[in-house]
């Protein structure tokens, strides 16, 4: 079972440690030790195909569960990292290069959900009990 949390950000150290060619991309300051970069759709391509291709090397039961309505705190609605269009890049480039017996389950809910997590564990628990 994965879920791809987090793929929506990159992670520095403090805001002078994000390097020079990042600078002028969407960073937050999450504490002063974290800072944290927008992924943007063309890394969230190459993110999803990585991804993919690391799970169709999986020997046993696989499925990915992607959360519709953003991948972290900050991502949703209202918030600072809040962009569907990167994170639709993810969700697309995941499904085009996952083998068609990996199930993809799209759930329209935000990662944080209750709904969300409830239908990762019934998820997980068929998987076990198969």
């Amino acid at each position: 079972m994965v879920v791809p949390g987090c793929m929506d950000m990159v992670n520095f150290g403090t805001m002078e440690s994000v390097l020079e060619k990042y600078k002028t991309r969407q960073l937050y300051s999450w504490v002063p030790t974290v800072t944290l970069m927008r992924t943007n759709e063309d890394e969230n391509k190459a993110l999803g195909e990585t991804l993919a291709k690391k799970l169709n090397q999986a020997s046993g039961p696989t499925a990915i569960f992607f959360p519709d309505k953003g991948l972290s705190q900050i991502d949703a609605a209202g918030n600072v990292f809040y962009n569907p269009e990167s994170n639709q890049a993810l969700s697309k480039s995941i499904q085009d290069n996952l083998k068609s017996e990996i199930p993809f389950v799209n759930l329209p809910f935000h990662i944080n959900d209750q709904e969300f997590a409830k239908a990762a564990v019934e998820g997980l628990m068929e998987m076990m009990n198969s």
